[in-house]
Order: structure tokens, then sequence, then C-alpha cells
């Protein structure tokens, strides 16, 4: 390396023969090629082309320097990446895990065989019989049934309908979480972050490695879903989700519902075929949008009604707060699902 250009009692000389020295080096630089060499350190050493360009000494330190840096930076990101990658995978193993099981559940999906075996037997069902045995519309065994308290056997069998269909539903959703979750492990697995990679490839990798925001099993669905003379209606869980409804899940001709001037649920009545609503439908939202508001205790509660096309968000509006226009009031009996 350059050091064999230096004297042999070099620290032994006078300041001036030092600095002789030292000038000599510099020459060697700038008149043959030298290039920065790594084997467990640095160093710079002639240049191994046939023809080096000529290059100067602060070039060269710049060069070093910039090595040097490089080098511990490259070394920290790789740490980092190695520890992100082995969270990542953990986390995408147990989301597979717990989305494989749900979905195993939804699988069974026993809400419609017991909806079945109820209209079946609903002739042999009084609503003063909390608790009786009916056969299995299926198998032919007798089964014992049970009326939940303020329901009758036709609206609990419509109650077990709803279920099946929203367990539909959410498999459906399930379904594409795990494709995506699929494809995630296969590009963490094919990831082989190592020292070929530059400062600006790990960087991407250290980032793509970030974990990310995920919503819970309990959140896919922005929405309860009932039925009923063969409308939908959409009930929002929360400030978030009503925003999510509003944007997401509706369309200008669905009717619009909301507590008035009551913190509450967002209910849509889907309506893509533009028809007339029939009242039995609209009571009906309304009384859900009465129920999960802040009115839930009053014996009749005002609600809005109007087209999806007249509700708007407006600028610096907070979660679920909206602009309505060309609305209506009703009253109803507060009722949940």
């Amino acid at each position: 390396d350059l050091r064999k250009f230096l004297s042999l009692d070099f620290y032994g000389q006078q300041a001036d023969q030092q600095w002789l020295s030292v000038q000599n080096v510099i020459d060697q630089v700038e008149i043959n090629g030298f290039e920065v060499e790594e084997n467990n350190g640095f160093s710079i050493v002639p240049s191994k082309a046939s023809k080096a360009e000529p290059n100067s000494i602060i070039g060269l330190c710049n060069q070093l320097t910039y090595l040097i840096f490089t080098r511990g930076e490259k070394s920290k990101l790789l740490g980092r990446i190695q520890v992100l990658l082995s969270q990542a995978l953990n986390r995408v193993e147990n989301e597979l895990k717990e989305l494989i099981a749900r979905l195993e559940t939804l699988a069974e999906n026993p809400y419609e065989t017991k909806a079945n075996n109820l209209m079946a037997n609903l002739h042999l069902l009084k609503n003063d019989m909390p608790q009786t045995k009916i056969l299995h519309v299926y198998t032919g065994e007798e089964i014992e049934v049970k009326l939940p308290p303020n329901k009758t056997w036709i609206a609990y069998a419509n109650h077990l309908y709803q279920k099946a269909k929203n367990t539909v539903l959410e498999a459906k959703v399930l379904e594409n979480r795990k494709l995506q979750a699929e494809e995630r492990m296969e590009f963490l697995l094919q990831l082989e972050p190592g020292e070929k990679l530059n400062i600006q490839q790990l960087r991407l990798t250290e980032k793509q490695l970030l974990p990310r925001q995920k919503a819970g099993l309990e959140e896919i669905m922005p929405y309860h879903l009932i039925s009923i003379s063969g409308f939908e209606i959409l009930v929002g869980k929360n400030s978030a989700s009503n925003d999510r409804l509003l944007k997401e899940f509706s369309k200008p001709n669905d009717l619009w519902l909301h507590a008035r001037e009551l913190a509450g649920s967002h209910i849509i009545i889907k309506n893509p075929t533009k028809a007339k609503v029939p009242e039995l439908v609209l009571s009906r939202a309304a009384e859900l949008a009465a129920y999960y508001s802040k009115g839930k205790n009053l014996s009749n509660c005002p609600v809005i009604v109007t087209e999806r096309k007249f509700v708007r968000k407006f600028k610096g509006a907070l979660a679920g707060q909206v602009r309505i226009e060309r609305e209506k009031t009703i009253f109803a009996q507060p009722k949940s699902i």
C-alpha cells in the first residue's frame, strides 16, 4: 500500500523531511493509478487495471471515507433487516393460522341448517314454547331447539338465515385475505438481503419489511347486515365504519337513515333497482337507526331519511360527520337487530 513510499525512518525525520516523504506519496497517487481495496479493512493500493487513470489523494480519501461509512451503515441495515424479516415471517404465519382456523369454522356454517330445521317444523312451533324438540330436517333425529327472548320462531329463523348469508360474505373476504397473506409469505421467503445489495436497495428492503397496520377479523365487515322483503339493510358499526359505509358500500339511489341530532350508526337500505322501498322495510331500518344511537332509550326516536346522493362529507369533517340535504323525519321505536 502507500506506506511503502514513505521512508523507513519516517517518524525519526525532521518535519521538512517528513513533508517531502508525504509529498512523494501524493505524487505517486497523482502520477500513477491507485484504488481503494477492501480485504479485512480498506487500503489504498496500486490499481490492477492495465491502464490506470491518475487520481488525486483527496479523491481517494473521499472514496475511502465513503466506503468506511457505508460499510458501517450496511452492517446496521443488514442487522435490522434480519430482525424485521424474522418478525414479518412470524406475523404472516400467525395471520395465516388465524385465517385458516376461521375459514374452517365458517365452512361448517350451521346457521342455514338450523333455520331449515325451524322452517320445516314451523307448524309445530308455538311462540309460547321457548324450548321444545323437533325432528332434524335431514337426519330425522330428534333435536332440541330454544327460542331467544323477545323473538318469534319465524323471526328467529330469518335471523339465522341472515347469519348464514353473512357467514358466506365473510368467508369470501377471508379467502381473499388468505391469498394475499400467502403471496406475502412467498415474497418474504424469497428475500435474500446481503452484502451484494447497495444502500438504496437495503433501505427499500427495510421499508418493505416494516409492519403494516391491519384490521382484526372482527373489523373485516364494517357493517351488520339484515334482509327484509328482499331488501338489504346495512348498519354501520362505528364512526370509521360509517364513513366506509358511505364511501364504499352505498350507491346514490340507496336510502340513508340516521337518528336526528343524535350520535349513532349510519343505516343504508340498498336499492339497486331504484324500486319504491316498502313501508315495512323503511320502518325496520328506522328502528335500527334509533336503537343504534344515543336515542336508544327513547320511546319514540326521530330519524332522518334521505337518498344517499344527498349525503356528503365536508372539508374538515370528523369520522361519521356528514352534510344532509332534502331529508324528511320519521319516528321509530328503537329495536335491535
